[in-house]
């Protein structure tokens, strides 16, 4: 079968370009909505960093977990979210209170008491910032979560001599740490500040709660302060206050146990499938007393110069930390939808992390390949990380692309609409250029396991003209099963738009690699194969892996991702194809997040004629006849039966089928579609590489009344229109030129379009 298939450009498509919070299947925990952000805009424009306000949304550009920086003068630390969980004193990973995510564990030991004052995240440093002024030197110990100001208590403690034998190091007010040199110790809570020395001078200081901003604040004024060394070593730690209000720490869940639940300063941190949360090292740390390697060095003469340095990143694994667009509330829900999870939040607050790999090789403010990772079901944004860390080696350095993996604001959302938001955020944020990121928007990626394997069907076939390839590992087709006939999905809001099946048609210019196990008795094989058949029926080019004696889990434990490396390559997504073929499903939209999935290449504003019906759709298939790539035929690969070890560890069978080049197609001006219950239609002329200074000639199949629209270069002439020989009123509008159109089913419709005054 022959489908003829545009020059490559760098102009993408975009969707509506307005993330609002949604009012859909919020959890029963009291939400806070907040507006727009610049990196939203950034993500529908890649490249456009320079429109971002501030790289990752927040204070300063570029917020990487473990790393400080000097703004304007400010030593600024930014810390992980979410790892805030006290010492490892059992030396084992710890199941989360929260029920979503049972299978990512944490270090530390320590677990929040019930309620809403606690919020299950009271004691989450986010960011520490210190700043040397005339009046003295002024601090902010801001929180990730702050439902309760008077349950949190922090301390900052400073070396300021310089010297490891002149402080006595015991922080004061039963935190239980040591940190040797230090001399200077403020404690911050909801009741005040206050000053001890290592002397044991005890003062009160200016400082306080912050509570709409979810911070502490202090001040040490100069002459209490004194001289400081070049660079003094600080440290910094949060945990919760005594009930009393008196500014001391509550009793630690473990006695003799320190009181701190979390450290600034934290640097690197490692990962291991029993700790995925970022505390391993801060947890043993915490443990031991031995708090060496999370010292800070006050730079005090960058700081008193106002002087700005920008974070650089070698080749590693990092998380990134960005400012969202919206703020559903206080710390960790612990509401579980259904067991399958479902689409509210479940990480609540504005700020939110993503996994974050620099390649080996990396070059700063280079074009970088890319390639979104989206995580399972009861995972976190570490997962590859911390599961399977041979995935990163053969799919980010070994093929120079960036992985970023977002957090979805939970392990269980299933990109559904809060999840969706945030993965869309986390491409925004990376493509606004924080620490000289410069993410190629043509070597865009995606890749999902399991649940993440949704995602990826929904993200690619919603918006197929973003990426270059797509892969699917063990991906149902649907929230949550598909075993067809029957479907199965928990919550009935999302009864239409769930299923990715009917999106298939989507894929013709995004090739999918589809992974899956005879075995798996998670997400049934029949689903997968028949997304599979939908694919080969489609005449999209995918290859089909399926491995008979697999089960869900087998490729994470094989960590082995060969020929996925090889689909993935260094491809280039399509941009301006000569078919355009689209499924249109209303259902699928996000309207209080001002998403709109209507759009794809040089097609645009597509909308149904009639879309009463609760799972109503309309499609389009043009071919532009002035383009000529993609062009050739679709290919049946055939049959190939690889043993075990040629393909992960158990043998597979693979099947697909992709694109011969073949002739170029005879190129003239004109256009040719077929489009099914749609009202309205945008195409871009330009983009199909239309000449407009002549007789444009279309032939289109419809089924009622469309409204055309023509996006036309502002030289373009005035335009007048004939379909079937008949008149058509045109009517110009700034660039766009509208057509009124009645495509009676059952025939071929001749439409003309030409210059005012040409013959």
């Amino acid at each position: 079968m022959g489908a003829e298939r545009g020059p490559r450009a760098t102009q993408p498509t975009g969707l509506t370009r307005s993330i609002r919070p949604t009012g859909r299947a919020q959890r029963t925990r009291p939400i806070r909505l907040i507006g727009t952000v610049a990196c939203v805009a950034t993500l529908l424009a890649p490249g456009a960093a320079a429109a971002a306000k501030g790289g990752s949304g927040s204070t300063d550009p570029g917020a990487i977990a473990g790393r400080t920086v000097i703004s304007r003068g400010a030593l600024v630390y930014t810390d992980y979210l979410y790892d805030a969980w006290g010492p490892d004193l059992d030396g084992n990973g710890n199941l989360p209170a929260f029920p979503s995510a049972p299978a990512s564990q944490t270090s530390g030991d320590y677990r929040y008491p019930d309620g809403e004052r606690y919020a299950g995240d009271a004691a989450d440093l986010r960011e520490l910032r210190l700043e040397l002024t005339g009046k003295g030197l002024e601090g902010r110990v801001s929180l990730e979560t702050m439902a309760d100001p008077s349950v949190a208590i922090a301390t900052v403690a400073i070396d300021s001599d310089g010297k490891a034998s002149t402080g006595a190091g015991a922080w004061p007010d039963g935190a239980n740490l040591t940190t040797p040199g230090a001399d200077l110790f403020v404690t911050a809570w909801a009741g005040g500040a206050r000053l001890t020395t290592t002397a044991g001078a005890v003062s009160s200081i200016p400082g306080g709660a912050d509570v709409k901003k979810r911070r502490f604040d202090f001040r040490i004024p100069a002459k209490k302060l004194g001289k400081l060394a070049a660079k003094p070593s600080a440290w910094a730690g949060v945990g919760l206050a005594s009930a009393d209000g008196s500014g001391r720490y509550a009793d630690p869940q473990t006695p003799g146990a320190t009181a701190v639940w979390d450290l600034a300063f934290q640097g690197d941190e490692t990962y291991v499938v029993p700790s995925s949360w970022g505390d391993q090292r801060q947890s043993a740390a915490l443990a031991s007393s031995d708090l060496a390697s999370f010292a800070g060095k006050l730079k005090t003469k960058a700081m008193r110069g106002g002087r700005s340095t920008a974070p650089k990143l070698a080749p590693g694994y990092y998380n990134a930390v960005f400012r969202s667009a919206s703020d559903y509330g206080e710390g960790i829900s612990t509401v579980e939808e259904s067991p399958f999870g479902g689409a509210a939040p479940e990480f609540l607050g504005r700020y939110q992390p993503y996994g974050l790999l620099i390649p080996e090789g990396f070059n700063p403010g280079k074009k970088t390949p890319l390639l979104i990772a989206l995580h399972s079901l009861n995972r976190n944004h570490n997962q590859y990380r911390s599961v399977s860390p041979n995935f990163l080696t053969e799919l980010g350095d070994e093929r120079g692309s960036i992985i970023i993996t977002p957090l979805a604001r939970g392990a269980d959302t299933w990109y559904l609409d809060s999840g969706f938001a945030d993965t869309l955020e986390a491409w925004g944020d990376v493509s606004s250029g924080i620490a000289g990121i410069e993410a190629d928007p043509d070597r865009t990626s995606l890749i999902g396991y399991s649940m993440g394997g949704y995602g990826t069907y929904k993200l690619g076939l919603l918006m197929p003209d973003r990426f270059a390839r797509a892969v699917t590992y063990v991906g149902p087709p649907a929230f949550a099963a598909w075993f067809p006939p029957g479907l199965y999905i928990p919550d009935p809001a999302y009864q239409n738009s769930s299923l990715t099946n009917p999106l298939v048609p989507n894929a013709l210019n995004l090739p999918y690699e589809i992974n899956a196990g005879g075995q798996d008795t998670l997400v049934p094989p029949s689903g997968v194969k028949a997304q599979v058949a939908s694919f080969a029926a489609a005449g999209d080019q995918y290859r089909f892996y399926f491995h008979p004696d697999a089960t869900h889990y087998t490729f994470v434990i094989d960590d082995t991702w060969g020929h996925t490396q090889q689909w993935l390559g260094n491809a280039r997504r399509v941009v301006n194809p000569r078919q355009v073929r689209y499924v249109r499903i209303p259902a699928f939209d996000l309207p209080d997040r001002g998403l709109h999935f209507d759009s794809a290449y040089w097609a645009s504003g597509i909308e149904l004629r009639d879309a009463a019906a609760p799972g109503a759709s309309g499609s389009i298939d043009v071919t532009s006849r002035a383009l000529a790539e993609p062009s050739g035929a679709i290919v049946d690969e055939g049959t190939t039966e690889l043993p075990a070890g040629q393909s992960g560890g158990t043998a597979a069978t693979v099947t697909g089928q992709h694109l011969a080049p073949g002739g170029k197609p005879k190129l003239s001006n004109g256009f040719e579609g077929t489009l099914a219950n749609v009202g309205d239609l945008t195409l871009d002329g330009k983009r199909m590489a239309l000449d407009l200074s002549g007789r444009v000639k279309g032939e289109l199949t419809g089924d009622g009344r469309t409204t055309l629209r023509l996006r036309v270069p502002k030289s373009t002439p005035s335009l007048t229109a004939k379909l079937d020989g008949h008149t058509v009123k045109a009517k110009r509008r700034g660039r766009t030129v509208t057509f009124p159109l009645q495509l009676d089913a059952g025939s071929e419709h001749h439409l003309e379009i030409a210059p005012r005054g040409r013959k």
